[in-house]
């Protein structure tokens, strides 16, 4: 009966120490890309694609978005330059298209765009966000991952004209391209947990080292 109470027991030590033995693993990205569209307007998303490199665990996987919005736009500073806060409203998908490779995870992210005038209607654009993955939607390279953040910052170096109001439907710019890359040095890591196989191990370590320590 007593080995029957010490399974539950030692899942739970097991997900405790998983969970305890979070580790801080780097992670780059860069890339270029296209938004539909950008809107000065708080209500609109505008979807947006990018191609590039993700760099992980020693290893460089070419990469596709398969889901991201950029929007809901919250001016904090008129300006000149115009200053506003913004997020996304579906998850960001980062996904392998190495051959036969299914490598992929999803974030969120929030941050504050700079809209610097070029003429009377047009603008240049730097996002600057933190990008925070979703825990359990990391697969193969990026399973494990539970934590952490890293931030982009995204140039938009030609002039666009940006939407104004919610019923405009044509004088703004479409298909407006940018490129990217992570710019958070240091901080821009993923928080990733062991698999339970090496958790198990280090938990076998742990309790023999306790009955030495007993025996002694």
């Amino acid at each position: 009966m007593k080995h029957w109470i010490c399974f539950p027991l030692m899942s739970a030590l097991i997900a405790a120490a998983s969970a305890s033995a979070q580790t801080p693993l780097p992670v780059s990205i860069d890339g270029a890309g296209t938004a539909d569209f950008l809107s000065a307007v708080p209500t609109d998303f505008a979807p947006f694609n990018a191609t590039g490199m993700i760099n992980f665990r020693g290893e460089s996987l070419p990469y596709e978005l398969t889901s991201a919005d950029v929007g809901g736009v919250m001016i904090t500073d008129p300006g000149p330059p115009l200053v506003a806060d913004f997020s996304n409203s579906v998850p960001v998908t980062f996904s392998s298209t190495a051959p036969g490779d299914g490598s992929q995870i999803s974030l969120n992210y929030q941050g504050v765009v700079t809209l610097t005038p070029v003429s009377a209607t047009e603008f240049t654009a730097e996002f600057v966000a933190d990008f925070t993955p979703i825990a359990g939607t990391g697969a193969g390279l990026f399973d494990g991952v539970v934590g952490g953040s890293f931030e982009m910052t995204a140039v938009v170096s030609q002039p666009f004209v940006p939407k104004l109001d919610p019923s405009q439907v044509d004088g703004y710019s479409l298909d407006i391209p940018f490129t990217w890359m992570t710019t958070g040095g240091a901080n821009d890591v993923f928080q990733v947990v062991p698999e339970p196989a090496t958790a198990w191990l280090a938990l076998v370590g742990a309790v023999a080292a306790a009955r030495r320590r007993r025996a002694a």
